[in-house]
């Protein structure tokens, strides 16, 4: 469920790796947030279920991979700083597999993406 998240969040951030966030606001399906409103998390492990650390960690450092779910990311000061700006909204109106993030910088802009589905799922697939 946070990959359609992390598709939005990793492509605006290849396009600003150096904008200074203050705010990131998503939207999706209540069971995105059911499953993934986890701001608080202490270990590596608890960090793989929580969408606020997902997010935080892919923005500060470009990629979503197995570092950035392990203990020492989740102690990160700028992971942890980024993660208290991240707001998860319930919006039946997605399906479970979609996802909006609006991510607003220092500057005053908002840059608003979405994802219907993740890339490399079933829906996106070319055959």
């Amino acid at each position: 469920m946070i990959h359609p998240v992390l598709d939005c969040v990793l492509d605006w951030r290849r396009d600003n790796p150096t904008a200074d966030v203050t705010r990131v606001v998503v939207s999706g399906n209540p069971l995105l947030s059911d499953r993934t409103d986890r701001p608080d998390v202490s270990t590596g492990r608890e960090s793989q279920v929580s969408l606020q650390h997902a997010v935080a960690a892919a923005l500060v450092t470009g990629e979503a991979g197995l570092d950035q779910f392990t203990d020492a990311c989740v102690r990160d000061a700028k992971v942890l700083a980024l993660r208290s700006k991240v707001e998860v909204l319930r919006d039946p109106a997605f399906s479970t597999i979609a996802a909006a993030v609006e991510i607003t910088t220092a500057d005053g802009r908002t840059h608003k993406m979405s994802q219907a589905a993740a890339r490399g799922s079933d829906v996106n697939s070319v055959e």
